[in-house]
């Protein structure tokens, strides 16, 4: 009987830990995107709005020649507000110099820009670990707080030591 009910606190907590986790990141943070093609530069402009707590942000940006089917384009010679600590706020900037990458120029109406910030500090990855280590230790205790069922045990109780003379 204990098992089971030990059995079944793991599962919950278990299926509790493969929910997703809330507030970290899932929140959109980029607004008002827009895109200008200025001669040699392709100017991408963007709001990240702040999150609950004022943090720096990490910001990539994905880039798409097939109308969003895949992000693949990697651009080489692209500047401005991207990469990691960025600070929230309004009318970021990211320059593209097309023309040193493109001399031939290229069609800009295929193209198609995502932009994505992450808060940086605890990642998701080591809360899940963190998670984890706490749904194992907490198993392992209830198993030994409410102690298992010794008949159910196949193995015998092993000897006691042998007196000393």
């Amino acid at each position: 009987m204990k098992k089971s009910i030990i059995r079944s606190i793991s599962c919950i907590l278990i299926i509790c830990l493969l929910l997703p986790a809330q507030g970290f990141g899932d929140e959109e943070k980029i607004r008002y995107i827009s895109v200008q093609a200025d001669g040699p530069v392709i100017e991408i402009r963007y709001d990240l709005l702040p999150g609950r707590e004022d943090k720096k942000y990490t910001v990539t940006i994905e880039i798409s020649d097939d109308g969003g089917r895949t992000y693949d384009v990697e651009p080489y010679m692209i500047t401005g507000d991207l990469g990691r600590d960025i600070i929230p706020g309004r009318h970021k900037r990211i320059v593209w110099m097309i023309e040193r990458e493109f001399p031939n120029g290229l069609d800009l109406d295929r193209y198609e820009f995502r932009i994505t910030a992450n808060q940086q500090g605890i990642g998701r990855n080591l809360l899940y670990i963190l998670a984890g280590a706490v749904v194992a230790g907490g198993s392992t205790a209830a198993y030994f707080i409410f102690g298992g069922d010794d008949e159910d045990d196949p193995f015998p109780t092993p000897p006691g030591r042998p007196p000393l003379e």
